[in-house]
């Protein structure tokens, strides 16, 4: 089934160091400087206050808004999706956005913070803008009459303000019972005196005189975690005032935690602990601190950070008491609202097995997630289908991790080439795992689809072989950071007895498997370093009726004639695969630069790829709807197989390499290969992108052919580290196929890329180019250039 690996030892008989990877640390998202508006006023004395005219001063409004303007607007569905969802951000920018949340249930008097006098009623100070023109016209004389000089401050400073009495009166029974008659010299008038912040009553100015607020935050660049206690103040005033703004208020600070959960601060928890309880702003953070809470006790999640405000929960019974009441009133979110917290949850990495017991309906959504994604092992195959049998519906993909046995230095080191291969004792165990996988799924019912990833590796590879080697399960892709010492790889022959394989025994092994129509999709990632006999491969394909999308990650041989009777059996695989169903076909052939010296003569320093595979793979491309081969083929043999007959119906993407794209390549030659390619595009009608590329240490370039749409012309990208020029005939080629697909011309884009230095790998390139669909998968990329980092 398997031939040897495919990597050798640099440094064999040196001292191994220790390989970190890497972490990328994001940046803290504290305020960088505390800009509190009370540092820049100069406190004039309280009994010296400054006069002014009605509605004088209040700090001018950012240009979004107007005298008039509509209040505020609270957080909406839509933006927490657009924000917390979609962007499928890392880890720490998931735990950074924050779900929105509903308004507890209406406050009453014993709520409030000083007991204020009874509110008055909530229609009874509207947005001004919002007001039928009777109703405007009738409000007119609450801005008229006698005045009333409010004096607000604390210790840092005071700030003075002629309100008119009437809306003073008409806001809230408050200031009836506060306002006294004070004689100042010559003068008497009405004052009132509020210890408060300055910005607090700003904010009490402007909604008595519009009806809403409008945080500084833009105009001020004032750090979130400040714009929250701005806000916790005005609150904690607006209760005290018995203002009815209280929602207006929340819904401000629900915008700025689902902006940035970390906006909250222990301060601020320590500060709402005081409130009464059930008070709006302690369930508030309460609910904010939900999701943190749940991953740091849960006992399966390994990777859980202490829940930041531990040290609160453990002192502040009010705290405690908050997030345990608010999760009893899950239901009282709106259906739209839990989903989106749970989906966030689900997103965040963690194991959820324990919240699946919260309720059924986190049961239905967690198990849904949970069940997903399998892995397997060869110690768990035995009662997979068990396990799984009433959840099975939910699996999408099932990773088989098969473990080879250890081995020691006498097994890597050896120059026996019958002692190097696969052992009787491995294959027997791959065979084995397979059979018990395929008779399990073999009883599924065929779903959506269900892709099927199998790995290989032995504990001993990263001690022996691959010391930057990394065995991981594949991620989707929305989802998505030396001496040479030379030992020659030697495949397992066709015909083996040592290793237990006999080629006509293996068919007919494979041929006593049942079909598995429940698979749809297949993996050989190039984290399985024993190559897949490609005759191996035929069969397997052969045993899923239902297979459409393959991703297949070989490595290329290091000998020159093995690499020859490889790719004869390679073409033999393509020819066989099932092109009635097929409609993905994703090969990538890794390869390291640096290994062919150590070959010598035996292996050529750059593949030279075979032009019976090229024409085997046009010829089974027929019904595909996406195909990249990166490094197995060379474009210009892919084109000049084409006969005029053949046509891509299906076909919207094709990606391929060639080693014409090079600095130093016979620019006739890539000619004909871009016309012939252009000719081949004629005849697909679907096509949306074609991209031809080459990528090596210190070089990489891209031409990227890309349809117009809704009347725009068709894009030709030529992205590299060295300028590609486009002959006329290039051109006029590539008119002819933007005219016959969409009836516009072309436009030519030209990108120089200054970066030879830092391309180390192929994988670097890949990066560089920004191909349009990921012609490798994200976790072997990553493993790529992880191995180029460490030897470089």
């Amino acid at each position: 089934m398997l031939g040897s690996p495919t990597e050798f030892n640099p440094a064999k008989n040196n001292s191994q160091e220790n390989i970190a990877s890497a972490v990328n640390q994001l940046s803290s998202n504290g305020p960088a400087t505390n800009r509190s508006p009370l540092a820049t006023l100069a406190p004039p004395a309280m009994n010296t206050p400054t006069f002014t005219s009605s509605a004088r001063p209040v700090p001018a409004t950012p240009t979004r808004s107007n005298l008039f303007g509509s209040s505020t607007v609270g957080p909406n569905f839509e933006s927490f999706r657009s924000k917390a969802v979609s962007n499928t951000p890392s880890t720490q920018e998931v735990q950074s956005s924050e779900p929105p949340f509903t308004n507890a249930s209406r406050q009453t008097q014993s709520d409030t913070v000083n007991a204020p006098p009874q509110k008055r009623a909530k229609n009874s100070h509207n947005i001004a803008a919002q007001l039928p023109a009777n109703e405007f016209t009738n409000r007119l004389d609450l801005f008229r009459g006698p005045e009333v000089l409010v004096t607000a401050g604390i210790q840092l400073g005071v700030k003075s303000y002629l309100i008119p009495k009437a809306l003073l009166v008409q806001a809230s029974p408050y200031f009836q019972a506060a306002i006294v008659l004070e004689t100042l010299g010559q003068i008497t008038r009405e004052t009132l005196k509020i210890e408060c912040s300055i910005l607090a009553f700003d904010f009490v100015v402007q909604y008595l005189y519009t009806g809403t607020i409008v945080r500084p935050d833009i105009a001020a660049f004032i750090p979130g975690p400040q714009q929250i206690t701005n806000l916790i103040e005005f609150y904690e005033l607006a209760e005290k005032l018995s203002l009815d703004n209280s929602d207006m208020i929340l819904n401000n600070i629900k915008e700025l935690l689902m902006i940035n959960r970390l906006y909250l601060q222990a301060e601020h928890i320590r500060k709402v602990a005081n409130f009464p309880n059930g008070q709006k702003l302690r369930m508030l953070f309460a609910r904010s601190c939900i999701q943190a809470y749940l991953q740091s006790v849960n006992p399966t999640y390994e990777q859980a950070q202490e829940f930041r405000f531990q040290k609160e929960l453990d002192v502040l019974d009010g705290f405690a008491a908050d997030l345990m009441l608010d999760m009893r009133f899950w239901r009282d979110f709106p259906l739209e609202i839990r989903l989106a917290i749970l989906e966030e949850l689900t997103q965040d990495g963690c194991s959820l097995a324990d919240f699946a017991t919260v309720s059924r309906e986190w049961q239905e959504i967690i198990e849904a997630h949970n069940f997903s994604r399998i892995k397997v092992t060869s110690a768990r195959l035995a009662n997979f289908g068990q396990m799984l049998h009433r959840n099975r519906s939910l699996v999408r993909y099932i990773w088989l991790c098969l473990e080879l046995k250890e081995y020691d230095c006498t097994e890597c080191d050896t120059h026996d080439a019958q002692l190097f291969g696969i052992s009787n004792i491995d294959n027997t165990l791959i065979a084995t795992g397979i059979l018990n996988l395929f008779t399990t799924l073999s009883v599924w019912e065929p779903g959506s689809s269900l892709l099927l990833d199998i790995s290989v590796h032995s504990p001993s590879d990263s001690e022996h072989w691959f010391k930057y080697l990394t065995f991981e399960p594949d991620v989707a892709f929305d989802m998505f950071d030396r001496d040479q010492h030379t030992k020659t790889s030697m495949p397992v022959r066709p015909t083996d007895h040592h290793h237990g394989w006999i080629a006509e025994q293996e068919n007919q092994w494979w041929q006593r498997l049942p079909l598995v129509p429940v698979i749809t999709g297949i993996l050989l990632r190039q984290q399985t370093r024993r190559r897949w006999k490609p005759t191996t491969l035929k069969y397997m394909f052969a045993r899923l009726p239902r297979l459409q999308e393959i991703h297949y990650e070989p490595w290329r041989e290091w000998a020159d004639i093995i690499q020859k009777w490889t790719d004869q059996s390679l073409q033999r695989l393509f020819e066989s695969l099932p092109c009635a169903q097929l409609q993905k076909l994703i090969i990538f052939e890794n390869f390291d630069q640096t290994y062919p010296a150590s070959y010598g003569s035996i292996c050529d320093p750059v593949r030279i790829p075979s032009s019976s595979i090229s024409r085997a793979l046009a010829n089974a491309s027929f019904t595909l709807e996406h195909l990249s081969i990166s490094f197995m083929v060379e474009a210009n043999h892919f084109f000049k197989a084409r006969e005029l007959s053949w046509k891509w119906p299906n076909l919207t993407w094709l990606a391929l390499t060639s080693q014409l794209l090079i600095p130093q390549g016979l620019p006739a030659e890539l000619d004909d290969m871009l016309q012939a390619a252009a000719a081949a595009a004629m005849n697909m009608p679907n096509l949306e992108i074609m991209e031809l590329w080459n990528g090596e240490k210190g070089l990489a370039m891209l031409f990227r052919y890309q349809r117009g749409k809704q009347g725009r012309p068709t894009v030709i990208t030529c992205r590299g580290t060295w300028e590609l020029n486009l002959r006329p005939l290039v051109i006029q080629a590539w008119e002819s196929v933007s005219l016959k697909h969409c009836g516009e011309g072309i436009v030519v884009i030209k990108e120089l890329l200054d970066i030879s230095d830092d391309i180390k790998s192929h994988g670097d390139a890949i990066n560089h180019l920004e191909l349009s669909k990921p012609v490798v998968r994200p976790v072997s990329l990553r493993q790529i250039q992880m191995k180029h980092t460490i030897y470089k």
